[in-house]
């Protein structure tokens, strides 16, 4: 596939997503949206969370189409706690079913690997742990640089960072913004490029920082994804988007999770 066909098919996707009912911006728990009381006919994740006193379960299951999904659970079918891989639906600690529309399967799938059966904690703040595997990734919420952060970030100063949830692995997320460093030094005047395993830092000069600020904009919720593509003409690297994609999905669903869990909100979410 060359490079017209490449930018023909990202305007395809824009467009189609554009006109669609389904945003990975928008929350569906909210009561406004008119899918809310009925899901779409898209993928998705449908979900329960098991909270207990200072930690969380994500129970979920990977579906292609909500709305079938939803009127299956209408019929003489099994419990549908056990129809997402709960064992013990009589826990008193379940929420109720809920679920999360995605743009395409992948994204639903990627929900289900950095959340599904994992141990999360309630109060990150509050039980630091350095070598947390399933710490939340934290962004700097300043203009100067594009900053992430694996794990609490500590006495680094916590107030100058969002907290985005968990959206992977790190190791991964190292590897794929290593295997883009040539775009950011083509369209970055970069004065810093530091991947290791606690962070991800982009530090470049002042005429470049819109293009960190608009990274930065994404995964915060600021932004689509589509505006750094067209910021950069279509030669934004496919790898990249459909990676920027899959993160700003993950960071969505981190924020309709928050009100499921019934606390105080969270003063460090974007």
């Amino acid at each position: 596939m060359d490079g017209k066909q490449i930018d023909w098919l990202f305007k395809m996707v824009d467009e189609t997503l554009e006109h669609s009912d389904i945003s990975s911006g928008e929350n569906p728990f909210d009561d406004d949206l008119e899918f809310s009381a009925k899901p779409p006919k898209s993928p998705g994740y449908v979900f329960a969370i098991d909270k207990k006193k200072t930690t969380f379960k994500i129970h979920g299951k990977v579906v292609s189409d909500l709305a079938k999904f939803y009127e299956s659970l209408d019929g003489p079918a099994e419990d549908p706690y056990i129809q997402i891989g709960i064992k013990s639906p009589e826990n008193k600690n379940l929420s109720e079913i809920l679920y999360f529309p995605t743009e395409y399967i992948e994204l639903s799938e990627s929900i289900h690997q950095c959340t599904d059966n994992y141990r999360f904690t309630l109060f990150e703040d509050c039980t630091f742990n350095i070598g947390d595997p399933n710490g939340s990734w934290w962004l700097f919420k300043g203009k100067q640089k594009f900053e992430i952060r694996f794990g609490y970030p500590g006495g680094l100063g916590v107030e100058n960072y969002i907290k985005l949830g968990k959206l992977g692995d790190s190791l991964s997320a190292c590897s794929k913004f290593k295997a883009s460093k040539l775009f950011f030094e083509k369209f970055f005047e970069l004065e810093n490029f530091e991947i290791s395993e606690r962070k991800i830092l982009i530090e470049s000069s002042f005429e470049s920082l819109d293009g960190l600020n608009l990274l930065s904009d994404i995964l915060a919720g600021r932004a689509e994804v589509s505006a750094i593509y067209e910021m950069f003409h279509g030669q934004l690297e496919p790898g990249l988007y459909y990676y920027l994609r899959e993160l700003k999905t993950l960071a969505d669903f981190w924020k309709v999770i928050e009100p499921a869990l019934d606390r105080p909100r969270d003063p460090y979410l974007a």
